[in-house]
This record gives C-alpha cells, structure tokens and sequence, in this order.
C-alpha cells in the first residue's frame, strides 16, 4: 500500500537535495577580490648614506595576488598615484602597470619607478633624518 504523503516527501526531498547542492556549489566557486600590497618603497634621495640628490625616482614593489582556486583573473591596467603627507590636491607622480592575465592562486611581482615632479626633497630629507616621513599611494583602474 503506497502513503498518501509519498508523493509530497519525495518531492520536498527532492528541493531539499536540490537547495542544499545550490549552496555548496555556490559557496565552492565565488570569486574573491584580488590583493595588492606595496612590498618595498625606496626614495633614493631620502637615503642618508647616499648623498644622491639627482636620482628623484621612487621605486616601488607591488605584490598581487589572485586567492582564487580556479579562476585565472584580468588586471586591468593600474594607476599608481604618489602624494607627499596628506595633501592630496597636488600628486608628486604617477606610472600606469601595464594589464595582465594572472593564474589561480598565483602570485605576481611588479617593480615599477616613479618620476617626481615639484617634490620637496630638501623637506623631506630633513623630516627623514628627525623621523619619518609620509606618503600616500593611491592605485586604481585607469
């Protein structure tokens, strides 16, 4: 003799099985964001032991990585911004990276130099020889 509820059982079963694979699916392959983080920051200038006034590059060295277990990623191409403290009216120089493809759970390394324009360097090789001295980086799609 059949059950007079079987029909609705199996097909609540049925949803359950279906809702509960949805899920774990789902959490399973979400994408995640991206890192960035600056690895070095060298201000030839700013070095005591140099005495170097005429190189004003800033060199920079990014590191980013893709979290991802099976997604490759497209970096678009990254403009890098420099302020000096706070002041974020007036950047001192900027550089694009270039855009490229990055594999699952791979990490990339990206040294890039920044030419500086209207900097005070003798501002802030005196602020670094009493302590420390501040810059911002900005990074953001083109």
């Amino acid at each position: 003799m059949t059950e007079p509820n079987g029909c609705c059982r199996c097909c609540c079963s049925t949803i359950l099985t279906l809702g509960l694979a949805t899920l774990f699916m789902w959490l399973s392959l979400r994408p995640s964001k991206p890192t960035c983080s600056i690895h070095d920051f060298y201000g030839p200038p700013l070095n005591r032991s140099s005495n170097s006034t005429y190189n004003t590059t800033i060199y920079l060295h990014l590191k980013l990585a893709n979290g991802n277990k099976d997604k490759r990623i497209y970096n678009d191409a990254l403009n890098i911004t420099l302020y000096y403290g706070q002041n974020r009216s007036l950047p001192i120089g900027n550089v694009t990276v270039k855009g490229f493809y990055q594999g699952h759970k791979k990490k990339a390394n990206r040294g890039e130099g920044v030419q500086t324009n209207r900097f005070p360097w003798d501002t802030a090789t005196k602020k670094a020889s009493n302590g420390t001295v501040f810059f911002r980086v900005d990074l953001g799609p083109l």
